[in-house]
């Protein structure tokens, strides 16, 4: 499987990386996706999170990667920061809670029923100070919590959300639990 990495400034993309240990992983910056792949012939694409440029006050900056999500039709899974990018690019809302409200630890997490087989209760890692407050059409909530929508997917495309980090902490979470579950979702081989 051929994996795109956009990465928005992550200081590890090699963690993201590290969960297709037997594909060929490509790692490019946010700034140059667009250029480099109008329509990215990978098998599937991955936004990471990011600490840097709040999407709202850098939208003119982060132009070009906004209109490329929605043109994209090959898988895409987006983390934390590329979760908030992907539900921006489709005209939902993003609430900033400060740096002292800062979302950050492992929370038990209630799961509608969902299209996933996502269990009803799942822990997850979150850490991020923005909350997706809402998703427009064609997003859809998969997981809604009070902290925000923690996982949103598309109505008619393989795009998918997480605000939490599947990357991160498999120990202690069900991160990759859900990260199988969406590589299942899109049809994909699975990750040990």
């Amino acid at each position: 499987m051929r994996v795109l990495v956009v990465n928005n400034g992550v200081r590890y993309p090699k963690n993201i990386a590290a969960l297709f240990p037997d594909d060929t992983v490509e790692v490019v910056t946010a700034a140059t996706v667009a250029e480099l792949y109008p329509q990215a012939p990978h098998d599937l694409i991955v936004l990471t999170g990011s600490n840097h440029r709040p999407i709202p006050y850098f939208r003119a900056e982060l132009e070009a990667i906004l209109t490329w999500i929605p043109e994209q039709t090959k898988p895409l899974l987006g983390i934390c920061y590329g979760a908030e990018l992907i539900v921006e690019a489709y005209g939902g809302k993003l609430h900033h809670l400060g740096p002292e409200n800062k979302q950050k630890g492992f929370f038990a997490n209630a799961v509608p029923e969902n299209s996933f087989g996502l269990p009803p209760l799942l822990c997850l890692y979150e850490g991020h100070q923005w909350i997706i407050e809402a998703v427009a059409p064609p997003l859809y909530p998969v997981i809604p919590s009070a902290r925000g929508i923690l996982m949103f997917g598309h109505e008619t495309k393989p795009q998918i959300g997480t605000i939490f980090h599947l990357e991160k902490y498999h120990s202690e979470s069900d991160g990759l639990l859900v990260f199988n579950a969406i590589l299942k979702h899109f049809h994909l081989h699975l990750t040990d």
